[in-house]
């Protein structure tokens, strides 16, 4: 993975999965949690802390 900070303090990174897609500048998130998804519990599946958060330009 590719990233790096600019002089504003804003994170860019480059990820390659092509399992994931995202619709570029809809207002999203994506967040990263510490477990996996027991497709049971709702809301969140039981995935535990979120541990990263990004909106998708």
């Amino acid at each position: 993975m590719n990233q790096y900070v600019n002089g504003k303090g804003k994170l860019y990174a480059q990820i390659l999965n092509t399992a994931v897609r995202f619709a570029v500048g809809t207002g999203k998130a994506a967040v990263i949690q510490a477990g996996t998804d027991d497709y049971k519990s709702q809301p969140s599946g039981d995935t535990g802390d979120r541990i990263a958060c990004a909106v998708i330009e």
